[in-house]
């Protein structure tokens, strides 16, 4: 009996969703990160180079090793409501950073053509 198993049912289904959380966001802030807002000044320098590969790309590495090379299997489809309102919560929490005091909290710098300047 793994250890897990011993706990109660609401630290087991919550420890479900974190385990959801993770396999499901990592890839996600990859795509965005590399996809949006990363350019070419990432590898200016070794430390930064290794820093963004690091948060950016080994997430998604460890995300990947979590699905396939674990013995866990598919997660229950009603999970993405939890996603969906994590998501949701983050997002608000940026743009009302961002119209309140004019930067997003963790420091992302959109490019224009990702999202709009212009908060009212």
């Amino acid at each position: 009996m793994y250890p897990l198993q011993r706990w109660p049912r609401i630290l087991q289904a919550l420890h479900s969703i974190l385990w959801t959380t993770i396999t499901a966001f990592a890839p996600l802030v990859t795509i965005v990160y590399w996809g949006l807002l990363a350019d070419a000044s990432v590898f200016n320098a070794r430390f930064s180079a290794w820093q963004e590969l690091s948060v950016h790309a080994l997430n998604t590495a460890f995300a990947l090793f979590e699905i396939f090379l674990t013995n866990c299997g598919p997660q229950p489809p009603f999970h993405i409501i939890f996603l969906v309102l994590i998501l949701a919560a983050y997002l608000g929490v940026a743009y009302i950073t961002r119209a309140t005091q004019g930067f997003y909290g963790d420091g992302i710098h959109f490019r224009q053509y990702a999202i709009s300047d212009n908060v009212h």
